[in-house]
C-alpha cells in the first residue's frame, strides 16, 4: 500500500500488522512528509510470525523492487527501510543480499519485545529463542527505536542477565552499548485529535453522559479500556472495585477492553464471571468495534485504571486521559514516565492497598473539583498534545530520515 508522493520514499515492513502496530503504521503513513510503502502480514500466529515472516515480507520485497527498478543504479525504490519489532530482521537482510545495496539504511522501531514481556520470561530456551530474535534484530538495525525509556533499559538490562552472561565462552556485553549508542526513545503517535476536540464540553458526572438512566448522575464512572488477558491483570482490577464496594464507594463501571485471544464460550464464561461479582451498576461491558462508540464511551468517563504487570507505553491510558479521564496507575512499568512526577503520589499506586485508596478518593464526590484540577493540569504538563502524530510525525521524520539522507 502506498501513501501520496513525497521527497523520500520508504518501506515500512509491519509483520504483525493488527492492533496497536497496525494503528501506528497506518497512523505514521497518514501523518509523513514522505512516502511510505506498507508490507505486512496480519496479526496472528505470533511465534511464526517472528521466525518466518522474514521469508514472506523478503518475497513481497523482491516482488516490489522487480516492479519499479531499471537498470539505472539511481532507481532503488526506496532511500531507508523501518521494521518492526516481531521480524527476525537478521533473517529478512539474509534474504535480501543481493535486492538490497548496502548504502540503504535499515531501522527498527521496537513497540515490545519478547525478553522482558511477562508471559515469556521463564528463561526456558524456547522463551528466550524469541528474545534473542529482538537482540539480533537489533544488532543488525542501523537504529534502534524504543516507545519509552522504560522498554530501553529494561529490555538492555535483561539481555545482559538472560542472554549474554550466561554464555562463559563468549559474553559479548559489548554489545549492550553497540545497541545502547544507536538507541533512541520514541513514542508512539496517536491520533488524538478526535479525543480531545469535545474535551472541554465534558461535564465531570454530567447526566447528559449517562446512557443508562437507571444510574444515578451522581456516580463517576470508572473505565478499563486495556486488553482483558492476564498482563493486564483484570482480577486485580474486578477485586480493588469490589474493595471500594465494601466501603460503600459509589460508583459505575465502563468495560471496554478487547479480548482477542480467547475462544467465544471461554471469553464470555471468564468475562460474565468476573463481572458477576460486582454489585455497581455496570454501564458497558465489552469491546467496543465502533471508534466513535469508544471515544463517547471514555468522555463520560471520570477515572481510568491500570492493574497492568506489563505495558511498554500506555495507548489506552494516554487516550483516556486525553478525555478527561483521571488516572489510576501502578508505580511502575511505563507509567512513571507518562505522568508529570508533581503527580506521582495521587495517580500512581505501590501496592493493592494504595491502589484502593487512591482510587476510593478519585471517586469520592467531595474531591470531584480537585480530581477535574489535576487532571487538567496533567493533561497540559505531559503534556498529551506531544502524543499527537500530526506533532509527532515530524520528530519521526527528523528521527529518521537524516540517518537515510547521510547514507543515501
Amino acid at each position: 500500500e502506498e501513501s501520496a508522493h513525497c521527497s523520500k520514499t520508504i518501506a515500512l515492513i509491519s509483520a504483525y500488522h493488527t492492533g496497536s502496530h497496525k494503528s501506528w503504521a497506518e497512523g505514521y503513513i497518514k501523518h509523513s512528509s514522505n512516502n511510505i510503502v506498507l508490507f505486512f502480514l496480519e496479526g496472528k500466529y505470533w511465534k511464526w510470525r517472528m521466525k518466518g515472516a522474514a521469508i514472506t515480507l523478503a518475497n513481497q520485497f523482491k516482488a516490489y523492487v522487480a516492479t519499479k527498478q531499471t537498470d539505472q543504479p539511481a532507481s532503488y525504490p526506496f532511500d531507508g527501510l523501518i521494521v518492526t519489532d516481531m521480524l527476525d530482521l537478521s533473517f529478512f537482510l539474509s534474504l535480501l543480499r543481493h535486492h538490497l545495496p548496502s548504502t540503504i539504511p535499515v531501522h527498527l522501531y521496537c513497540h515490545e519485545n519478547q525478553l522482558t514481556y511477562l508471559s515469556t520470561n521463564t528463561h526456558s530456551p524456547e522463551a528466550l529463542s524469541y528474545g534473542f530474535i529482538n537482540f539480533s534484530s537489533m544488532m543488525a538495525a542501523d537504529k534502534v527505536f524504543f516507545n519509552s525509556s522504560f522498554h530501553q533499559e529494561t529490555f538492555l538490562r535483561e539481555v545482559a542477565s538472560q542472554l549474554l552472561r550466561p554464555n562463559r565462552d563468549h559474553p559479548e556485553l559489548q554489545s549492550i552499548d553497540l545497541i545502547r549508542k544507536k538507541s533512541q526513545v520514541l513514542p508512539v503517535g496517536i491520533d488524538l485529535d478526535a479525543f480531545i476536540k469535545t474535551n472541554n464540553k465534558r461535564k465531570r458526572c454530567s447526566q447528559e453522559t449517562h446512557e443508562d438512566l437507571t444510574i444515578s448522575p451522581s456516580y463517576p464512572t470508572i473505565a478499563w479500556n486495556h486488553r482483558w488477558e492476564p498482563d493486564k491483570d483484570p482480577e486485580a482490577f474486578i477485586k480493588c472495585l469490589r474493595e471500594l464496594e465494601d466501603r460503600n464507594s459509589k460508583f459505575s463501571v465502563m468495560i471496554l477492553g478487547e479480548q482477542p485471544f480467547l475462544s467465544e464460550d471461554a471469553r464470555s464464561k471468564k468475562f460474565t464471571s468476573l463481572i458477576a461479582q460486582l454489585n455497581s451498576p455496570i454501564k458497558h461491558a465489552g469491546f467496543c468495534s465502533d471508534f466513535g462508540e469508544y471515544v463517547g464511551h471514555l468522555h463520560s468517563s471520570n477515572v481510568v485504571v491500570s492493574t497492568a504487570r506489563h505495558e511498554f507505553f500506555g495507548i489506552a491510558v494516554i487516550e483516556a486521559i486525553a478525555c478527561g479521564c483521571f488516572p489510576v496507575l501502578p508505580k511502575r512499568l511505563s507509567y512513571p514516565e507518562l505522568i508529570p512526577k508533581r503527580f506521582h503520589g495521587r495517580c500512581l499506586y505501590k501496592n493493592e492497598e494504595a491502589m484502593v485508596n487512591l482510587l476510593g478518593w478519585a471517586v469520592d464526590l467531595k474531591n470531584s473539583s480537585k480530581v477535574i484540577e489535576i487532571t487538567r493540569s496533567i493533561q497540559q504538563e505531559m503534556p498529551i498534545d506531544k502524543f499527537n502524530w500530526k506533532n509527532l510525525a515530524k520528530e519521526y521524520d527528523v528521527s529518521l530520515i537524516p540517518k537515510i539522507n547521510e547514507i543515501g
